[in-house]
């Protein structure tokens, strides 16, 4: 996290043997910097990890549509790729025809050759389209899905996690966090940044008393 005022470094100190404080250190020169307790950048934290929980129905209804777009583009999938397997076994015929021909003296050596060559360029255009076909995405659908379920428990998993763990998902959900005066502006990394902006503009978080709001 840097300072919002002056782009140091914001960096925790404890007082009286146990209170930790975060604050900007200045090193460009003094400006009044605020100390702000752990605990209330805990709880800016937790608010915003409040705002992104969606209704059970809600993550049904999205991640049913996830698994529909997936089945409908797997199978999509599978046609084009019977195709392009049609397509590369048409030349291959072709080849091994046109070879019969030129055994029969019915066509010549470098017709043969230049044909040959036509074809097998065809087919490895075809290798490669299937090759694209075979990184299709199913892991973006599960991914998606995935992020879906930690946008709606991150509030859970980061209240009840210890302090190195709050801080992973704060690096997994969170980008450019900066402290200005004792408040926290950040962006958030997608696609948790949709979650909140649905969040915001939706009914489907009642609880609308956080001031914790992202930047940009």
């Amino acid at each position: 996290m840097s300072c919002a005022t002056c782009g140091c470094t914001i960096t925790p100190e404890k007082k009286k043997g146990k209170y930790v404080y975060y604050h900007c250190t200045e090193y460009n020169g003094k400006h009044k910097a605020a100390w702000v307790r752990e605990e209330e950048l805990t709880a800016q934290f937790a608010r915003m990890y409040k705002s992104l929980q969606i209704p059970p129905d809600v993550i049904e209804q999205i991640t049913t549509t996830l698994r529909k777009a997936h089945q409908d583009k797997t199978q999509f999938h599978r046609t084009m790729l019977h195709s392009y397997q049609d397509d590369y076994q048409k030349y291959e015929t072709r080849i091994e025809k046109m070879y019969e021909d030129k055994l029969d003296g019915n066509i010549s050596e470098s017709l043969f050759n230049k044909k040959r060559e036509e074809y097998r360029l065809k087919q490895q255009e075809l290798t490669d389209k299937i090759k694209k076909l075979g990184l299709a995405d199913e892991e973006y659908y599960l991914t998606s899905e995935y992020l879906l379920q930690l946008a709606n428990r991150a509030y859970d998993l980061f209240i009840s996690s210890e302090a190195e763990e709050k801080r992973q998902l704060i690096k997994l959900t969170l980008q450019n966090l900066k402290l200005r005066d004792k408040k926290i502006d950040f962006e958030l990394v997608k696609p948790f940044d949709q979650v909140f902006a649905c969040t915001s503009r939706q009914t489907w978080l009642p609880d609308k008393d956080s001031n914790l709001e992202p930047s940009g």
